[in-house]
């Protein structure tokens, strides 16, 4: 990420507290996870509750600290408001729209000293060694390198750090319906199904690439490839995107088809081809798509067979992957540059089948040596795509591995047993498999001995029977008391993968707050 060393200390402070919202915490303990004194650790919690007054509260007793987080706080938005409250990230918005603007203007508009802004840029330089083959002028505020690599630096930027759908960075230099419209015009063009994030993607490169443009850069590409051609030609003949031109360019030497090919060139490169062509069809051998789909053929077969796991269309999720892999790959936002999306969700997803989680981090890993061995690709982005691509999958994990057992017995009524049993289904039914007592007898013994792991009564149930969680409902429970029993099955069932890992899941046990 690019964030300074404080900055990252402050994130895994408030990534920690975030995972023990509403739980009292010795300061010592924090002290020590963050490794910072207690002068240190005052100053950082100051600084995040100065940073995040509107969505936490934080509360000290003596050595004691504990936060209430507000619903909407997130640990994303947590990255996104230190990124855009970071010199670096504002000294780049700022030359991105104004290509005149000196140092002195940013020292002023930000209150900083020239040195700092010189350290900045020094920071930034280090952080694009090996990511971006990009490097930032401090003498000319401005990035030297090619074309394309800085405008998909300009667009990762640009979405990572928006913090809303509301917010349209561009608004003084591009009106946001108009380039609505351009990307409407676009989507008949493009192969397969496109959701919000797709259109967004495209809408800020048209963004980036109308603004670079009019500033007086140019991608130089080859046009080679005659079925996107043909796309342009079609497109400069739509009077809307005719109008949207004439208005932005009404000064342009260039023809409207050169025009609309600037603004649509950077899509048109190898990392695209996916999205406008059909990979199976039209660009198979360039990309030997068949080489690809062999390897998740035999590699996907082998996780459902081993993890009793479905999936509707192989074929489809293949090509799936495929083209999101290729396209990841290319797409150096991957490496969590700007935010990093796939370290708290496989904090948490590896914990419903740490077998799996195993298997499928070699088998990627396998693909990137196989592949992509010069990637600068993460291989967590990599899990992190497969867990979201395949239909179901984390739910079927779930059910496979922390669906537990429930008993329900009723001293009293067989039927408010049952009734107890229908409520709880009608919201959990895939997270437990319940059942109703009906033998004629209680034997506390062979309760004890059973494979059940949680116990629902309408009594008191003093005898001992093993580490089963209990739970006494003797009137029909509120949402509140059903959420507070999954709550206790979802802490047991972490518990037990703490005890069966200890060393592995050491750190991360304390990061969960177990």
């Amino acid at each position: 990420m690019l964030v300074n060393e404080q900055d990252k200390k402050l994130m895994s402070l408030m990534a920690y507290l975030y995972r023990n919202n509403n739980k009292w915490l010795n300061l010592r303990d924090l002290m020590l996870y963050i490794k910072v004194s207690r002068k240190t650790l005052n100053s950082y919690i100051d600084r995040l509750e100065y940073t995040f007054s509107d969505l936490v509260k934080f509360t000290i007793s003596g050595s004691m600290l504990k936060i209430n987080l507000d619903s909407k706080f997130g640990l994303l938005t947590m990255q996104r408001t230190f990124l855009n409250k970071s010199l670096i990230i504002n000294i780049l918005k700022q030359t991105f729209f104004q290509t005149n603007i000196d140092k002195l203007d940013i020292a002023i508009n930000f209150n900083v000293s020239e040195t700092s802004i010189y350290r900045s840029i020094k920071f930034l330089n280090n952080s694009l060694d090996g990511v971006y083959d990009l490097n930032y002028s401090y003498s000319d505020l401005h990035f030297i390198g090619n074309e394309e690599e800085i405008r998909k630096f300009y667009i990762n930027l640009f979405i990572e750090t928006n913090s809303s759908p509301k917010n349209w960075v561009f608004s003084d230099l591009l009106n946001q319906e108009s380039v609505n419209v351009i990307v409407r015009n676009i989507i008949p063009y493009i192969h397969g199904e496109i959701c919000y994030t797709h259109f967004e993607y495209i809408k800020f490169g048209i963004a980036v690439s109308i603004i670079r443009f009019k500033q007086g850069y140019k991608i130089d590409s080859n046009r080679n490839n005659n079925q996107l051609i043909n796309i342009v030609q079609a497109l400069s003949k739509n009077q809307e995107i005719i109008n949207f031109i004439k208005k932005e360019f009404p000064k342009s030497v260039c023809s409207l088809e050169d025009v609309l090919y600037q603004i649509l060139v950077y899509f048109f490169s190898d990392n695209f081809l996916f999205f406008i062509l059909d990979p199976r069809e039209v660009i198979g051998d360039k990309f030997d798509y068949y080489k690809y789909y062999s390897y998740y053929e035999k590699n996907i077969n082998f996780l459902i067979e081993k993890y009793n796991l479905t999936v509707k269309n192989k074929k489809e999720l293949y090509k799936q992957i495929f083209t999101y892999f290729k396209f990841k790959i290319s797409n150096v936002d991957g490496v969590d540059f700007f935010v990093d999306h796939s370290k708290y969700f496989l904090d948490y997803v590896k914990f419903f089948n740490l077998e799996f989680h195993k298997d499928l981090s070699l088998i990627l890993q396998d693909y990137l040596n196989l592949f992509h061995s010069d990637s600068k690709y993460k291989l967590d982005d990599l899990i992190y795509n497969f867990y979201i691509l395949w239909p179901d999958l984390i739910p079927q994990l779930i059910k496979s591995s922390m669906k537990p057992k429930v008993l329900i017995i009723s001293h009293y009524d067989y039927y408010y047993a049952k009734t107890l049993e229908s409520i709880i289904n009608l919201w959990f039914e895939n997270v437990m498999d319940i059942q109703t007592f009906n033998e004629c007898e209680i034997n506390f013994e062979k309760l004890r001995q059973s494979n059940y792991d949680v116990v629902i009564s309408d009594f008191v149930i003093n005898d001992d029977i093993g580490d089963k969680v209990i739970f006494s409902f003797e009137q029909l429970p509120s949402m509140n008391e059903i959420s507070d029993l999954i709550l206790e099955i979802f802490q047991k069932h972490i518990e037990s993968i703490l005890k069966k890992y200890p060393e592995e899941f050491k750190t991360f046990g304390k990061t969960l707050g177990y």
